[in-house]
């Protein structure tokens, strides 16, 4: 009886058992190697981990015959997966004995330190140092090995579970709870270190690690000031991640996708910029038919023909574009004539360069950042027409033609010569007698903080309804040059939104038979709010304000994650049990319950009822208590100190200059 509730070590066989157990299995097709690893295996493989050092018995050193018959087992063809993994194993313990580390390293370190005289406790000091720095070390070596999820998450989670394994009796066992929900906060620090490399790729101070400016091979202007205009100097970037065209092609976009949110995900670097103007041109020049990899080969030769002076403009523009002025996006398209004539195509070739700044074409000319806008007629045929009240001279006129490069970066000189659009400037521009940016960071008088910056806190009449649509518009346009854009929303989605669709709901506001001014006034305000979340950058004024707060980042949910973390069970599919625990939660937070969320001035334990019992998908409840939740901490910081490592909340500290 005793025999029979013995249980089996997964080494041991039983004698009755028959031979056939592992010949089946290896007469069996093995599906991909990757893929049964992937799905067979878990994370930790417990002390019977091939590389768990706790197994004494085994000798220090490899013999030859260890290696030479794992080695054999490897090159043999349709060897079973499970061998070949037992061979590779072996190998890899032979490459890396339990003892590498000190034996290359620290020992090595430290001997040295001995011959030379070092006392005991410098040499305790080096070693405390050395293992510390080791982990970064041996982090960044592994890291390039780690290049798909897949692999990242394998390689993390068994460092935690083998290190939990060997160091039990000196780490808490709560620790792996402490690296679970730190994964969130390393997600937005990844995201944050991104935008800051990012910023970096793009700063005129030059501040990068490894910057144009501080490259060899560059020529001393004071010897090419008599060789003509384009014998500026040259730099070679071979090295320059700014001067390399990006192989991922994100910088392909279509101007009216890119929103404010957008632009660190399509324009990483400088290059990026210059790619997406110059694709048009280079396009041209190889042929419709030509493939991708030809295509950016040109771009990157009109990109290495650049010079140091040129590279500079497109410096600044990319500095405009990461600060949010989506002008800079906008193509001058000057080349028209070279698309309809494809026997001009030999003209591009090589020639196609940047012009000096004495020599911009005169055909490139801005309409003055605060030029009025008589009337709604020509409102609606620019909004059809040019991004930036720019008037296109005919297309035909007669030594006007240049190459698209030319212009572009032609009109990105004037650019990066005058000030950006930004509110604090076109604020200056403004009619003082509307609008006075000191009093911005007062209350509303009206609940209308868009309404009252771009109209100012006069009532509203109908007998100036058109008054009103001139004024906002033309203040609009100041601040967002383009008719239309698209921007994300809250649970992933994208809506466009044009100033003609504006234009009708003001007009709709002012003609209502039931006109009131207070309600038209709101109505009219949450409308132009789109515009605001849309375009961040140009409105700072209103970063103090709760819906600027609530329309950032749309597409991440920090304050949720924070209350109901992801993958915890929420929500459960009984929603008065959810709603009973969200408001628990809100309440340990000392949250005031009755504060009134905007617009429908509700207080939150209502709120929260009527998005979870209504028939919304639970992922998009999630997103639409986020928004509202959002108005809550911005009022409520003290409740939501963590926020103030969140990607959300550092993105509004650089906009608003405001600590959370």
């Amino acid at each position: 009886m005793g025999s029979k509730g013995k249980r089996k070590h997964p080494g041991e066989t039983s004698p009755t058992a028959g031979p056939s157990k592992k010949r089946t299995r290896g007469r069996t097709p093995s599906p991909d190697l990757e893929e049964r690893l992937q799905r067979g295996e878990s994370v930790y493989r417990s002390d019977k981990d091939p590389y768990f050092p706790g197994d004494d018995s085994q000798p220090e050193l490899p013999t030859p015959n260890d290696w030479d018959f794992r080695l054999k087992v490897t090159c043999m063809d349709n060897t079973p997966d499970e061998l070949l993994k037992e061979a590779v194993q072996g190998l890899v313990k032979i490459c890396f004995p339990n003892s590498f580390l000190k034996e290359l390293g620290i020992n090595v370190v430290e001997a040295h330190m001995r011959e030379a005289g070092a006392s005991d406790a410098a040499i305790a000091k080096m070693n405390n140092v050395f293992e510390s720095e080791m982990i970064h070390r041996l982090a960044w070596m592994l890291a390039e090995y780690l290049d798909t999820p897949r692999k990242i998450e394998k390689g993390i989670s068994t460092l935690a579970s083998a290190s939990n394994r060997l160091q039990g009796n000196k780490i808490d066992h709560r620790v792996l709870d402490q690296i679970i929900s730190g994964f969130t906060q390393l997600r937005d620090k990844i995201a944050a270190d991104q935008r800051q490399h990012s910023r970096e790729a793009g700063d005129p101070s030059g501040a990068q690690t490894l910057a144009h400016d501080d490259l060899p091979g560059e020529v001393d202007e004071a010897s090419c000031e008599d060789q003509g205009p384009r014998a500026a100097p040259r730099i070679v970037a071979a090295m320059d991640r700014n001067h390399k065209v990006s192989k991922s092609w994100r910088w392909d976009v279509d101007k009216a996708s890119i929103d404010a949110w957008s632009i660190e995900a399509c324009f990483l670097r400088r290059s990026d910029l210059f790619a997406y103007h110059a694709l048009p041109i280079a396009r041209r020049e190889v042929g419709a038919t030509a493939g991708r990899r030809k295509v950016q080969k040109r771009i990157q030769e009109l990109l290495d023909d650049l010079t140091k002076e040129e590279i500079d403009i497109w410096k600044d523009c990319f500095t405009k574009l990461k600060n949010g002025d989506l002008s800079t996006l906008d193509r001058v398209h000057t080349g028209a004539e070279h698309e309809d004539n494809p026997d001009d195509d030999h003209r591009c070739s090589r020639e196609t360069t940047v012009f000096p700044p004495e020599k911009r074409p005169k055909r490139i000319k801005r309409a003055p950042v605060g030029s009025d806008i008589p009337n709604r007629i020509r409102i609606k045929t620019e909004l059809d027409g040019d991004m930036d009240n720019t008037r296109q001279a005919p297309r035909n006129q007669a030594g006007d033609v240049v190459d698209g490069i030319v212009g572009a970066t032609a009109a990105f000189r004037r650019l990066s010569t005058e000030q950006a659009v930004t509110a604090s400037v076109a604020g200056r521009q403004r009619n003082r007698n509307r609008y006075n940016p000191k009093n911005t960071h007062k209350p509303s008088p009206f609940g209308t903080p868009v309404v009252d910056l771009l109209w100012g806190k006069n009532p509203l009449e109908r007998e100036y309804h058109k008054a009103f649509v001139d004024t906002v518009l033309k203040h609009l346009n100041e601040l967002v040059p383009t008719p239309s854009i698209t921007t994300a929303v809250y649970g992933g989605a994208s809506k466009t939104l044009r100033k003609i669709g504006l234009v009708k709901t003001i007009e709709a506001a002012f003609t209502s038979s039931k006109f009131r001014a207070s309600a038209a006034r709101l109505e009219i305000e949450y409308e132009l709010q789109n515009w605001v979340g849309s375009n961040p950058y140009s409105f700072p004024e209103l970063a103090h304000e709760s819906f600027f707060f609530a329309q950032m980042l749309p597409n991440i949910t920090p304050i949720m994650d924070a209350i109901f973390p992801p993958n915890s069970g929420w929500p459960s599919s009984n929603m008065s049990q959810t709603e009973a625990e969200l408001v628990r939660r809100l309440q340990t937070r000392s949250v005031d319950m009755t504060f009134q969320v905007p617009p429908k001035e509700k207080d939150v334990t209502t709120r929260i009822n009527e998005i979870l019992h209504s028939k919304t998908a639970p992922h998009d409840k999630r997103y639409l208590l986020e928004k509202d939740l959002r108005v809550v901490a911005f009022a409520q910081r003290v409740s939501f100190p963590e926020l103030k490592v969140s990607s959300l909340v550092r993105q509004w500290e650089s906009l608003s200059k405001m600590k959370w």
